[in-house]
């Protein structure tokens, strides 16, 4: 190292150390950059104040791993979580084998570090996904201001005073400077108060919501991550359920039920539509459907509201010549039975136990069904190899994920076609 003219020259060779230096596996200091955040009488501030520090971090830093492990275990520990499934799958996620697992996927001999400042907007109707939304950001290296459901949700709250609990301790201070939770009621102004400050965006919700946000204010080099509306669907051969014994039928059954009833279908990922392939289609339909109802009627209870929205779609798909087969016969499930493959899939929108049916030989059939707002295949019997190349050799727009029935919720670091772990980080390049 010397010094030229009061300025501080920096070899290549002592760069590259310095930068080596700052490896995932050191503890972050504390400095940097604070931002102060609006002050608005609407803004409620649950985690954290009205100020964050954005200085990046490495993407899976000791200390953002060690935290996640210690709310796993702080999650698990809380008696009133239990009762909340989708609390304790996060909880399962956050454990320390699953992150040590996902940082051995991006030991990629790249430096890395975060952006910054990430602002996440929030799906109001889906109780746990800015949990997942937040943590892959933390991973990722990055200070984050979430605004939370607007909706309420118990496993919600329950999550962020957890949260807070976990960021009180003084091993994690450098953290707890990091991370804000608000909530408003949205309004543009509000909103661009935080995207304008913001390096990344993860915004989450529907398509108007996203439009209005993406016309706001921002850093011209923001990154921003989008996840608007998207439908999914789930392909089964019949053939293959006929042979299923009890315990496989009830797992089957259960598995397909965390799929969609236990967040009401309103994930984006969450099935409306239900393929049958194969050649003993109603026989299995009988056998799944029964299994389907045996488990909603002791685990699944619908608000009567929710039975009269179901009762006014099947009277608006009937009016749009959708259908003329309607199975309304128990308030858990209304199926209904496509005549052939429409155009406006993404139009169809099931909900609390509402799904389309539709049966073929050929899976060629659904090519028009699958438009670029598809997100998911779930499937059971039928081989990945064939839904693999249904998307491939028909030169589709839609499907990011094929996965089997039971993990249509999982959300994994690569999602809507995003790798969001890499997406929110930047690389040095040393050379």
């Amino acid at each position: 190292m010397e010094r030229f003219w009061g300025k501080m020259i920096v070899h290549a060779e002592d760069l590259v150390n310095i930068l080596k230096s700052t490896d995932a596996s050191k503890v972050p200091r504390s400095g940097g950059v604070v931002i102060q955040l609006t002050t608005e009488p609407a803004v409620q501030y649950i985690l954290g104040k009205n100020k964050i520090q954005d200085s990046p971090l490495p993407p899976f830093n000791v200390l953002t791993c060690d935290f996640l492990s210690e709310l796993s275990g702080a999650i698990r520990k809380n008696k009133s979580a239990k009762q909340f499934p989708d609390l304790m799958t996060f909880s399962f996620w956050c454990r320390k084998g699953n992150i040590q697992g996902l940082k051995k996927d991006y030991l990629d001999g790249k430096t890395r570090v975060g952006l910054g400042l990430v602002f996440h907007i929030t799906p109001s109707n889906v109780p746990m996904n800015f949990a997942f939304s937040f943590a892959y950001s933390l991973l990722s290296g990055n200070s984050n201001v979430v605004r939370l459901p607007s909706a309420n949700f118990q496993q919600t709250d329950l999550l962020c005073s957890i949260i807070g609990e976990v960021l009180s301790q003084d091993s994690f201070k450098t953290l707890r400077d990091r991370v804000v939770f608000v909530r408003y009621p949205i309004n543009n102004s509000t909103t661009e108060e935080f995207t304008r400050l913001s390096d990344g965006l993860m915004l989450w919700g529907g398509d108007r919501t996203i439009s209005e946000i993406k016309k706001l204010n921002s850093k011209p080099s923001a990154r921003e991550l989008i996840f608007s509306d998207r439908y999914s669907i789930s392909i089964i051969n019949a053939d293959m359920i006929v042979r299923l014994g009890k315990t496989e039928l009830v797992k089957l059954a259960q598995d397909f039920y965390n799929d969609t009833y236990l967040m009401d279908q309103n994930a984006c990922s969450s099935p409306s539509f239900v393929i049958w392939s194969g050649n003993k289609v109603e026989e299995a339909k009988n056998i799944f459907w029964q299994q389907v109802l045996e488990l909603t009627s002791k685990s699944y209870e619908i608000q009567l509201v929710n039975v009269v929205d179901k009762l006014t779609q099947v009277c608006m798909d009937a009016a749009n010549d959708i259908s003329t087969n309607f199975d309304t016969s128990h308030k858990d499930l209304f199926k209904v039975e496509l005549p052939k493959v429409l155009n406006q899939h993404a139009e169809l929108k099931g909900a609390c136990g509402y799904f389309y049916e539709y049966s073929t030989s050929d899976l060629n059939e659904l090519v028009p069904m699958i438009s670029e707002k598809c997100q998911t295949i779930t499937y059971f019997g039928e081989a990945v190899e064939n839904i693999k190349n249904l998307v491939l050799e028909n030169n589709l727009k839609g499907v990011d994920r094929i996965t089997p029935i039971g993990t249509a919720l999982e959300i994994g670091p690569i999602w809507d076609g995003y790798d969001i772990i890499s997406s929110l980080t930047r690389i040095i390049n040393i050379s």
